[in-house]
């Protein structure tokens, strides 16, 4: 009897599976849904309130730990419980049993890790197809996480529908994403939104099993709410990057990373979510094109099953290259290749030439101390000197040879060059008598030339040198009398130190450069030589050679260069130098903190040990303070105008009006083109996984959307008006370039403010004008409070002197010195006094203001709290002016900014200003991240390294990047200014100074022709060229 029983239990199970097998048979020619047209292959299909057992057949309970997310707000990192998942049998529910797969997630660890639940299909070769679902969201107020169903291969090719409860229930939403799209509520409906609405039929309620539905096809993906459609995506209106075309598998999971802005939380207790049943209908991605082709042979529509039949059960049967992860077939292509090939011979050619660069440059025991370089210059010599026969009495020095040595004539006050002067030779045939005795005819030797075109760009052999005519030389870039100006005696280019002559070591004893034999160089004073009569004997002229002359012309004046005499250098004031150096210096360690240990210098970060908490609340307050930024404004206005303000030449304030831009704009634009190209490949993708492992979300930085954008917004730098944050901000690490408009403006401000300054000649007058524009700007809260300061100390040191006066009175000077150093512990210590109080005078000072909207006091608006990051602090104000002052007063400070350490770093401070971020967000990134992810290390040492790794770069790199920075700063702005003040030389023929007729009729002549072309040239050199000259 027992045998039969068991027949019989087999027999029907037998049954059983033969009518599932038929049941799957019959829909062998897939599934169809006549409302959206889609016919797909393969089905799963499980409702798990008819089942008291994980379907493992089909799916995955899942076991994982990320080791890091990927999110600019995710500062916790998912993982995955088996434990965390099991099937449910309650009837709490208010749509009849609600039996279900629940999922249950617990709060973060120490570690910022939330372990949640998640399971997946054992398939990965889902292609297309319709996926319905329904869920429930973990309870309200129990912290923020997502239940959520998607296909996901990787970060880009992903679907997903997020059901998720927020920290509020007011803020509960479902939200529909592809790829990396950012979780805006553009993209999804929030709860109350779904109860209230009248579309659906029957009436849905969010918190509860809610049907969820994704259609995806080769043209489209369409997400549905309750069988409403939610939103609609097109490939030819995505990009083809974004738009999901991969093989995936089908997951669902319930999680929380920390995003503020997508799942919130994490949770702050345990909770659950669940999954009612799925309801899959898809391609496979391994079926071949020969299935393919037998499929649409063997089938017709009207032979599929219904999507929509809900008496189906099952799924599909499945080999194992269905479960297999699908990967890509890169196909090399031929353009990529000679990319590659263009890429490796422009990197070999750059290291080449910057090893030869720093070959040439690289300091060994024989080097010798640079030469200075030569200056010659072309001026326009009387054709009597042309004569390559010419020669020189006995009397005559060597050294006024054809081409005399450079004669240098340098000591601790003067960095003056003087010009090389000598004889050049032509081809004329006459003497130094005859050009005399010429010169006689008309007028007499001393007085013979007076100051005309010809010759004011360089000197002549028979210019007279008298003290006079020394006086009046010019200096020229061309031949026009309009380009000259008189320079002094001090400045002559005939004088040499202190205004004596240069020239006595070139003079012949008999020429009319004469020193007299009793002056000799031991003497303390010089005399300007006096010009010599000539004698007949001294000189003669051979008889004329009777030969034909070559069609040489003879010397003609080039546009003379200027003469290169330097002024002796400004002596820097190095403890400015220094003072930059640390608050640059301090700048980027506090950008340092803020993207690896923010809990160090944040209000509210997140913290890896108690030790960082401890240090914000003290030292933290004191080094890690944005207001440092004030000491650039006002340091960067003595730069400006202190030259104008001791010489009153407007010159100076046209220079910097017309460079000053330029010098700031140029090296920024080739540095955000940098960090766009770095950015473009691929340089900050391990930024955005930072976020869960320094537990950070204050770095963040995308690339332009194209090309126009990066124009569009280094343009907006020169023009926008602060306060305001500019969009580039977005677009370059760190975001400093916020504080270029602030400059810019600040420029304006000092330079057209110190040419009204220098006018109010009355002292008390004009500090009544400081103090107007200063409370007039920090009403308006404007930068310009900082500028106005610094403009007002360069004034009271270059017009008033008053550091001399206060070391005068020493009493004054360290009451002064101890009251400016109270006043930056004061405006440092806010930050310490709110740690430990609550209390924030910037909140407090910020009230005051008028609100621009409404014009009532901030304090009444809607806008009250703390001041954005790019607008100025009342603690700002008090910090950088009495620490301005002690720098400028105290000798110890100075002492301490002079360092060599700090003036070494001074060139540079620019072109750490533009790239330390940059290397911060890429290199720094890609350290830490690995670091934290695939070592053992304590975080603490994860930062270390990272900063030795990060400032050692900074360093290294600054000799190479400072010299690009500079040249297309400091160069380009000086050339841009040299062609806006400076005219240009007089325009030459190409073939100047040859004739035409040199090249273009050159051919045997007659014994008529040789003689009328010796004419022609003896006219040109004794006669016309000559007395046009005079």
């Amino acid at each position: 009897m027992r045998f039969y029983s068991l027949y019989f239990v087999v027999f029907t199970l037998g049954l059983l599976k033969n009518a599932g097998a038929d049941s799957t048979s019959n829909c062998s020619c897939g599934y169809y849904d006549p409302a959206t047209e889609n016919l797909f292959t393969d089905f799963l299909i499980v409702y798990f309130n008819e089942t008291n057992t994980f379907p493992s057949e089909v799916f995955q309970n899942q076991e994982y730990e990320n080791k890091y997310e990927k999110s600019w707000n995710a500062r916790y990192r998912q993982a995955a419980d088996p434990s965390n998942v099991r099937i449910t049998n309650s009837t709490a529910g208010s749509i009849g049993n609600s039996s279900s797969l629940e999922f249950t997630i617990n709060p973060s660890t120490s570690h910022h890790v939330v372990k949640g639940g998640a399971i997946r299909t054992l398939r990965s070769d889902i292609q297309y197809g319709s996926f319905r679902s329904t869920i429930r969201p973990a309870q309200a107020w129990t912290g923020g996480t997502g239940m959520s169903m998607l296909l996901k291969y990787n970060e880009t090719q992903n679907i997903q529908i997020n059901s998720l409860n927020q920290q509020k229930p007011t803020d509960a939403w479902i939200n529909t994403l592809l790829g990396e799209e950012f979780p805006d509520r553009v993209r999804g409906l929030n709860f109350s939104t779904l109860s209230n609405n009248a579309s659906y039929s029957p009436e849905i309620n969010p918190w509860d099993l809610t049907e969820i539905r994704v259609d995806w096809t080769q043209d489209s993906v369409k997400f549905y709410i309750g069988n409403v459609l939610a939103r609609s995506v097109f490939t030819k209106n995505s990009s083809s990057k974004t738009f999901p075309v991969t093989p995936s598998p089908l997951l669902f999971k319930l999680w929380s990373n920390g995003d503020s802005y997508f799942t919130a939380g994490p949770p702050t207790k345990k909770t659950t979510a669940n999954l009612g049943w799925t309801r899959s209908f898809f391609n496979s991605s391994v079926m071949t094109k020969e299935q393919h082709k037998e499929f649409d042979t063997r089938c017709a529509v009207t032979d599929a099953c219904l999507m929509d039949d809900i008496s189906l059960r099952g799924y599909t049967d499945f080999g194992v290259d269905s479960i297999a992860k699908w990967k890509a077939i890169h196909h090399e292509s031929g353009v990529r290749t000679f990319a590659y090939i263009c890429l490796s011979c422009s990197v070999a050619l750059t290291v080449l030439l910057l090893c030869n660069v720093t070959f040439q440059r690289w300091p060994t025991k024989d080097s010798k101390a640079p030469k200075e370089p030569k200056v010659y210059t072309c001026y326009r010599l009387p054709p009597q000197i042309s004569n390559p026969n010419l020669y020189m009495s006995p009397g005559m020095s060597k050294t006024a040879s054809t081409r005399a040595s450079s004669m240098n004539f340098k000591n601790s006050k003067d960095d003056l060059e003087i010009t090389q002067i000598g004889f050049t030779p032509g081809s004329s045939s006459l003497t130094l008598k005859d050009m005399v005795n010429q010169e006689s005819k008309n007028m007499s030797f001393a007085t013979s030339r007076q100051l005309s075109p010809s010759n004011m760009s360089g000197f002549t052999l028979n210019d007279p040198m008298t003290p006079s005519a020394s006086t009046n030389r010019l200096h020229s870039y061309n031949d026009t009398p309009t380009d000259s100006e008189p320079v002094s005696t001090n400045n002559s280019m005939y004088l040499g130190i202190e205004g004596h002559s240069a020239l006595d070591g070139m003079t012949p004893k008999n020429s009319f450069m004469y020193r007299h034999p009793d002056e000799s160089p031991e003497k303390k004073g010089w005399v300007m030589p006096s010009t010599t009569e000539i004698k007949e004997t001294e000189i003669s002229r051979p008889s004329p050679p009777n030969h034909a002359v070559s069609e040489v012309p003879a010397p003609i004046a080039f546009p003379a260069a200027p003469i290169n005499a330097r002024p002796a250098p400004t002596k820097r004031i190095e403890y400015l130098a220094g003072l930059i150096s640390i608050a640059t210096l301090l700048v980027t360690f506090i950008h340092f903190i803020f993207t690896f240990s923010p809990a160090m210098g944040m209000v509210g970060a997140l913290e890896h040990y108690s030790f960082e908490v401890t240090f914000r609340k003290t030292a933290g307050s004191y080094l890690l303070n944005q207001i440092l930024l004030g000491l650039f404004f006002i340091t960067s206005t003595r730069f400006l105008i202190s030259r104008y303000l001791r010489t009153g030449d407007l010159g100076s304030i046209a220079e910097k009006t017309t460079g000053r831009t330029f010098r700031v704009m140029i090296p920024i634009a080739a540095c955000a083109m940098l960090e766009y190209f770095l950015m473009d490949v691929g340089a900050l993708k391990w930024l955005e996984y930072l976020p869960s492992i320094s537990w950070t979300t204050w770095p963040y930085a995308v690339e332009y959307p194209d090309f126009s954008h990066y124009i569009s917004e280094v343009l907006e730098l020169v023009y926008l008006l602060p306060n305001a944050a500019p969009q580039i901000t977005y677009n370059y690490c760190t975001g400093v370039l916020w504080t270029i408009p602030v400059q810019i403006e600040g420029s304006w401000i000092t330079l057209l403010g110190c040419i009204v300054v220098r006018q109010i000649k009355t002292p008390w007058k004009r500090m009544c004008y400081y103090v107007f524009c200063i409370l007039n700007h920090w009403y308006a809260q404007s930068w310009g409070t900082f500028f106005w300061f610094g403009v007002l100390y360069t004034d009271l040191d270059v017009t008033f002197k008053y550091k001399k006066w206060l070391k005068d009175h020493a009493f004054v000077l360290w009451t002064s010195i101890a009251l400016g150093f109270l006043l930056g512990i004061a405006g440092l210590s806010n930050d310490l006094i709110t740690a430990w109080t609550g209390f924030s005078l910037p909140i407090v000072e910020r009230g005051i203001h008028p609100d621009l909207e409404t014009g009532l006091p901030i304090a009444q608006t809607a806008n009250a709290g703390y001041p954005d990051y790019f607008n100025p602090r009342f603690n700002g104000i008090l910090f950088a002016v009495g620490i301005q002052f002690v720098v400028e007063n105290c000798y110890f400070v100075q002492y301490f900014l002079s360092m060599k350490l700090w003036l070494m770093l001074f060139p540079h401070i620019f072109t750490i200003y533009l790239i330390h971020g940059l290397i911060w967000w890429s290199l720094g990134s890609l350290v830490c991240v690995n670091l934290a992810a695939n070592t053992s290390l304590p975080y603490w040492s994860v930062a270390l390294i990272t900063a030795v790794v990060c400032y050692g770069t900074l360093f290294a790199s600054l000799p190479i990047l400072t010299p690009v920075v500079e040249t297309l700063g400091k160069n380009v702005t000086g050339n841009i200014w040299r062609m806006a003040h400076l005219k240009p030389a007089p325009r030459r023929k190409t073939l100047f100074p040859f004739p035409d007729r040199l090249f273009l009729e050159y051919e045997e002549k007659g014994d008529k022709e040789v003689t009328d072309h010796e004419n022609d040239v003896e006219k040109k050199a004794g006669v016309d060229v000559h007395q046009q000259e005079v």
